[in-house]
């Protein structure tokens, strides 16, 4: 025997009834979460949560010292005054006298234009002594000997050899200003500069 309801809507009432049992779930469930039911928490009394502890009391009262109104002419007037001039570099907190006095010389010496270099240092005198002769008068000559090209050394024998006597000028450059038993004494005329040439002893 066939039923007198018609398939389709008979799915439809099936579905018609599983949305409701959705909805009601969905209603009971959003109650529980945001406090509704019989679950929900118990109000606190008015009159708990109008009673202000000891501590927000305190609180309240500093602020009520206080006046919470904006007052624009005393801001005006404040933002009109001019900016203090500052006495010295927030930079040079905490530097004591000599490093400041260290930094401003330092300061003065960087304005100032670039200084010429230092002349270069005179060569070194490579002359050498030889010996010395004595005449029978006392008057002494001495035999000084010198590199080809200002060499600091080499052989004797490549040596340009000079005789020399006191207050004589020798080689475009040399003067001989005294000649004593153990060295003599000469002067670079081209750098004034003496040097002591010993006697090999």
């Amino acid at each position: 025997m066939k039923s007198a309801v018609p398939k389709d809507k008979r799915n439809l009432v099936i579905l018609a009834f599983v949305c409701a049992a959705m909805a009601l779930y969905l209603i009971w469930s959003y109650r529980g979460l945001f406090g509704g039911g019989t679950n929900s928490a118990a109000p606190r009394p008015a009159a708990a949560a109008a009673r202000p502890t000891r501590a927000a009391k305190g609180v309240w009262d500093d602020l009520a010292t206080y006046d919470p109104r904006l007052a624009l002419d005393t801001l005006k007037e404040l933002q009109s005054r001019p900016v203090p001039e500052l006495d010295r570099s927030p930079f040079d907190f905490g530097l004591s006298p000599e490093q400041r006095h260290a930094i401003a010389a330092q300061k003065e010496r960087e304005k100032l234009p670039p200084q010429p270099p230092p002349p270069p240092p005179p060569p070194p005198i490579t002359l050498k002594a030889f010996g010395f002769e004595e005449s029978g008068g006392g008057s002494r000559q001495a035999f000084i000997g010198e590199c080809p090209n200002g060499s600091p050394s080499c052989p004797e024998a490549d040596q340009d050899m000079y005789t020399v006597r006191q207050g004589d000028s020798f080689a475009n450059r040399y003067k001989v200003l005294k000649i004593t038993p153990t060295a003599v004494e000469v002067e670079d005329e081209s750098y004034h500069q003496t040097a002591q040439l010993p006697f090999p002893q």
